[in-house]
C-alpha cells in the first residue's frame, strides 16, 4: 500500500475520532438540556414549580413513553458488559442501532430515571468506532483504490462497508504501530469531549480536591468494619439487580412494566428528589448535607435507591448504573461514618471504595473517580481498599454476589 494512502487512512481516522468525541459531548449536552427543560422551565412556564404532584404525573406520563418504546425498538441503552461483550464476541458492534441508544437513553434521562449517560455513550462510541473500522477496511481490502485519486478514495471510505470479518489490527504493520495509532485516536476523541464541555460548559461532577483530612489513631479501629459494610453493601446492590431482573424480565408488557417503573419514581421523587436522576450532580449536596439528614436517613436513601435503580432498569428505564452506586454507597457511608467522631470522611471514603469495586469492577478505574470525588490527601486509602475490594473477590469467589 502506497505512503499517501496510510496517511489519508491514519488522518481520516483521526479526524473521526476527534468528531466522535464532539459527538459523545453533545450528547449529554442535549440531556442536559432535556432535564432542565422537563424539570425547570416547562413547569415553571405553567406556573407549577412548586406543584409536588409534578415528579409524579411527568414520570407516570414518560414511563408509557419508555414502555412503548422498549416494546418497539427493544432493550436500548444496552449495558457497558453488553456492549463489550459483543465488541469481544465479533470485534463490533452494529452501528446503525445508534439511534436506538441516543432515543431510549435520552427519553430515560429526561423523565429523571435513577441512571446515568455512560451506558448510552458506550453504546455510541462502540458504534462510532465498528463504523469507522468498516470504513477504514473498505478502503483496506480494495487494493484498486490505492492509485485511486484523493476523492474517490474519500468517497470510499464515507460509502463502502467491507465484506471482510477480518480485524483492523491485522493491517497494521507492527503491533507498536497499532498501539501507538489507537492511542492517537482515542486521546483525540477525549480532547473533542472536552472541547465540546469547554464550548458549552455544564455543572462540573468531579474536580481534584485537597480536602484536610484530620487523622486520628481512633479511626483505624473502624477501617476493617467499614470494609465490611462496603463489602456488604456492594454485594446488596449487584444481588438486587439479578433479584429485579429475575422476577421482572418477560413478565407482562413492556409498556405497563415502563408506567410501571414511572410510577415508583414518581412515588419517590415526591418524599425526595435525590431519588431522581444518576445523583452526579448532587453528590457534593449530599456529602454537604449528611450530618443536617442524620444516619437513618442516609441509610434509607442510599437502600431505597439502589432498590430504585435496579428495579427500574428492568421495568424498561435503562442506562448507566456507575454514578446511581457511587451516590448510594455514599449515603450509607455517611451513614455509617456519622455514628463516629473520627475523621469520618476517611471512614466513608473506604465504605464507598470498596462497596463501588464491589459493583463495578473495576479497582483503579473506580479508585481515580472516587480520589477527585473525596480527596488527593485520600487517595493512598481509596486505592488500598479498591484493590483490597478487588483482590478479595478474586482470591474468595465465593462472596461474589
Amino acid at each position: 500500500m502506497e505512503k499517501k494512502t496510510r496517511t489519508l487512512i491514519f488522518a481520516y481516522a483521526s479526524c473521526a475520532s476527534l468528531i466522535f468525541g464532539l459527538l459523545g459531548g453533545l450528547f449529554l449536552s442535549v440531556a442536559d438540556w432535556l432535564m432542565a427543560f422537563m424539570w425547570k422551565l416547562l413547569p415553571a412556564s405553567l406556573g407549577l414549580s412548586n406543584w409536588i404532584w409534578w415528579p409524579l404525573v411527568i414520570c407516570s406520563l414518560l414511563g408509557l413513553v419508555i414502555g412503548f418504546l422498549q416494546e418497539k425498538i427493544g432493550p436500548y441503552p444496552r449495558t457497558i458488559q453488553e456492549v463489550l461483550g459483543e465488541v469481544r464476541k465479533s470485534g463490533g458492534v452494529e452501528s446503525w442501532r445508534w439511534w436506538k441508544t441516543c432515543l431510549n437513553g435520552l427519553t430515560v434521562l429526561a423523565a429523571g430515571g435513577s441512571v446515568g449517560p455512560e451506558a448510552s455513550l458506550t453504546g455510541i462510541i462502540a458504534g462510532q468506532c465498528t463504523w469507522l473500522g468498516q470504513h477504514l477496511k473498505a478502503l483496506l481490502l480494495d487494493e484498486t483504490k490505492h492509485r485511486a485519486s484523493l476523492g474517490e478514495q474519500v468517497r470510499t471510505l464515507f460509502w463502502q462497508r467491507a465484506s471482510s470479518a477480518k480485524p483492523l489490527a491485522s493491517y497494521f504493520k507492527s503491533r507498536a504501530r497499532q498501539r501507538a495509532s489507537y492511542t492517537i485516536w482515542t486521546l483525540l476523541g477525549i480532547l473533542g469531549f472536552i472541547l465540546w464541555r469547554k464550548l458549552v460548559p455544564q455543572e462540573r461532577v468531579f474536580g481534584i480536591h485537597n480536602r484536610p483530612v484530620a487523622w486520628n489513631w481512633h479511626v483505624l479501629l473502624l477501617l476493617l468494619p467499614a470494609f465490611g459494610v462496603g463489602l456488604a453493601f456492594g454485594w446488596l446492590f449487584v444481588k438486587l439487580g439479578k433479584w429485579s431482573s429475575y422476577a421482572l424480565t418477560d413478565r407482562g408488557s413492556k409498556i405497563w412494566q415502563g408506567a410501571a417503573g414511572g410510577l415508583l419514581l414518581g412515588v419517590a421523587a415526591m418524599a425526595s428528589p435525590y431519588f431522581m436522576f444518576s445523583g452526579a450532580f448532587t453528590i457534593a449536596k449530599l456529602a454537604k448535607s449528611a450530618a443536617i439528614m442524620g444516619p437513618l436517613l442516609l441509610l434509607a436513601l442510599g437502600l431505597g435507591k439502589a432498590a430504585l435503580t435496579n428495579v427500574g432498569f428492568f421495568l424498561g428505564w435503562r442506562g448507566g448504573t456507575i454514578f446511581p452506586a457511587i451516590f448510594c454507597s455514599l449515603a450509607v457511608g455517611g451513614a455509617f461514618a456519622l455514628l463516629f467522631p473520627w475523621t469520618q470522611n476517611l471512614v466513608a471514603a473506604v465504605i464507598t471504595s470498596t462497596a463501588v469495586t464491589v459493583i463495578v469492577g473495576r479497582p483503579l478505574l473506580v479508585a481515580l473517580l472516587l480520589v477527585f470525588l473525596f480527596s488527593i490527601r485520600l487517595a493512598p486509602a481509596i486505592v488500598f481498599f479498591c484493590l483490597l475490594a478487588g483482590w478479595v473477590l478474586r482470591k474468595f469467589p465465593q462472596v461474589k454476589p
